[in-house]
């Protein structure tokens, strides 16, 4: 009985790691509303930290994402993902104040079998809450990134 039992376990946490982020580390391109560099690092199979540090209207900022990523549709390569964060920059492009909030993000991202890239499109609405007080919820975005193993 706990023979089986092990071995069933072990299956099952087998076919939950292959199912799992195909890659460690990925950086790359985020262009959208807001365009710039973005670096992506799972810290275990489905959650993973980015940094994006991005321009938009002149202004700069350096976010910093949580993310919990799961299998989409059933689809190999296919996640979804979602989470949260904050950012600081320089937001205003008139007097170059600084600014300081939080952000949300949800998204896929689909990382193609044979070749090290992954494409995502997502929605990283933001608040400025230091600085000044301001909600953007046009932050859509294409990423594409090149793979580590």
């Amino acid at each position: 009985m706990k023979k089986s039992l092990v071995i069933t376990l072990m299956l099952v946490f087998s076919t939950i790691a292959l199912k799992a982020q195909p890659y460690q580390t990925s950086i790359g391109l985020r262009m959208g509303f807001e365009s710039g560099i973005t670096l992506k690092h799972f810290v275990n199979d489905h959650t993973a930290l980015e940094g994006i540090f991005s321009t938009r209207w002149n202004n700069i900022a350096v976010t910093g994402l949580y993310e919990v990523h799961n299998e989409a549709f059933d689809i190999e390569g296919l996640m979804w993902y979602y989470g949260g964060g904050a950012h600081a920059g320089f937001g205003n492009p008139y007097t170059r104040s600084f600014v300081a909030g939080l952000d949300g993000i949800i998204g896929l991202e689909y990382t193609f079998r044979d070749f090290p890239v992954d494409i995502s499109v997502d929605w990283k609405p933001s608040f400025d809450i230091v600085g000044r007080f301001y909600g953007w919820f046009g932050g859509t975005a294409l990423t594409v990134r090149y793979n580590f193993k």
